[in-house]
């Protein structure tokens, strides 16, 4: 019913939610939509819903969420062991509220650990696999996607195709074709080559099919090389293109060619996996009268698209925590598994090794405590020591010292056949004592 409730609630402040987001950047701008509204809003709501939920559980469904602590008379022994300065009584199992000790040094590394480990992990799976400028996206399919491409001005980004013959043939992962049509008529078209592969052997330069192989064999090369150097896209020499420009005798054209390589990181199917791009500006003429044109166009567009995909390879970085951290987060849980297995293994055979042995040489006392207290574990679930001493009375008609009866539990608990624990009896943390075996 809580749940029921909840969703509704929830149904309504996310409707709040998105009203807010969209009244936000209709008055003010996009930038404090996403950036304040967008960020903080859905936290926000996160708790007021959670509250609204929990009053509205009281209020109307008559769940009692939260309750008045109840206020018992402390036990004789409350007194002097109050003195003492224990945190509970040893015999009613009353909290005394009155914790001194500091927090060790071991207790601050491991919390500071902790949350460091929580933020890389925050960082590193909120991490966009495909990130530009202020989106985040996700190729979910090669075939028609235009995301991985700058909208540039004046110029109009159209997705041609798919090479999947060459992909099979250079054992790529992606082989695509794109085109900027040019406003200006006057201006020619720049086509776009996307190639994806695991490995950047499987994405030759345009050298190597053209010039090299051909020289390599004894045969004349495809092209005439009439231009060939090195040229920078982004600020600082981050990153070198390579220009060239040849002429096709046969075919009777001239490719100019502006090409470089990437690194991102690309989510195939449920993973997330490094590939290597190149990627390739190319513009076909066969009356070239103009060169220095050509080479404006080309570079021009050269440094849109790499300004595009900076913010890409930036966040890649950080993505590429994510499978490395996946593998370490399952071997964790699995190391944790056994440990835990192991552990309860070698405790529940060293429980019943010491059964057979405590039934064999313990005293009539000692299996009376164990009996009594197995007892009321199976209606009360646990016990404080008055309790297990007062049924005790009640069998026997004798009455135990609590020093003596708390000695004979601490025996029984290192045996492994009792635990101590706290508990929350009438909104109040109680120590108690409870059974592990069963007679």
């Amino acid at each position: 019913m809580i749940f029921i409730l909840g969703f509704a609630i929830f149904e309504v402040l996310n409707i709040i939610r998105i009203t807010s987001i969209v009244s936000a950047a209709y008055f003010f701008n996009e930038e404090v939509a996403m950036l304040i509204f967008h960020s903080a809003a859905g936290l926000i709501l996160t708790f007021i819903g959670i509250f609204i939920t929990l009053g509205l559980s009281e209020k109307l469904l008559r769940i009692k969420v939260a309750t008045d602590k109840a206020e018992t008379s402390p036990c004789p022994e409350c007194i002097k062991l109050r003195e003492k300065i224990q945190n509970f009584c040893l015999n009613c199992g009353r909290f005394f509220n009155q914790f001194r000790r500091k927090p060790s040094k071991f207790f601050w590394t491991k919390l500071t650990l902790l949350l460091i480990g929580c933020c890389l992990i925050s960082i590193s799976v909120n991490a966009p696999v495909f990130a530009i400028s202020k989106e985040t996206i996700e190729v979910a399919s090669w075939e028609g996607t235009t995301e991985i491409l700058p909208q540039i001005p004046e110029y109009s980004l159209v997705f041609l195709y798919r090479d999947i013959d060459y992909e099979r043939l250079a054992k790529q992962d992606a082989s695509l074709v794109y085109a900027y049509f040019p406003t200006n008529l006057s201006k020619p078209v720049t086509y776009v080559l996307v190639n994806v592969a695991n490995s950047i052997s499987n994405l030759h330069n345009w050298e190597v099919c053209l010039i090299s192989w051909q020289t390599a064999h004894g045969q004349y090369p495809l092209v005439v090389v009439l231009a060939s150097k090195d040229m920078p896209l982004l600020e600082g020499n981050q990153l070198i293109a390579k220009y060239l420009v040849f002429h096709n005798p046969e075919e009777k054209y001239t490719q100019f060619t502006l090409y470089w390589y990437e690194r991102a990181t690309f989510k195939i199917g449920a993973t997330i996996q490094q590939r290597f791009v190149r990627i390739s500006l190319v513009i076909l003429a066969w009356k070239a009268s103009s060169h220095q044109q050509y080479e404006s166009q080309v570079l021009e567009l050269g440094e849109a698209v790499a300004q595009h995909w900076k913010p890409i390879k930036t966040q890649s970085l950080l993505s590429l925590g994510i499978p490395a951290q996946q593998t370490f987060l399952a071997f964790s849980i699995a190391l944790i598994i056994i440990t835990k297995i192991a552990q309860h293994t070698s405790d529940w055979r060293k429980r019943i090794n010491n059964f057979k042995i405590f039934n064999n040489i313990a005293s009539p006392t000692d299996k009376l405590v164990l009996q009594t207290l197995t007892e009321l574990s199976k209606t009360k679930e646990a016990a404080t020591t008055a309790e297990i001493s007062s049924e005790i009375k009640n069998k026997t008609g004798k009455t135990v010292k609590l020093e003596s009866l708390v000695e004979r539990l601490n025996q029984l608990r290192e045996y492994g056949f009792i635990k101590m624990d706290i508990i929350m009896r009438d909104n109040s943390p109680t120590l108690v004592w409870e059974s592990l075996v069963s007679l």
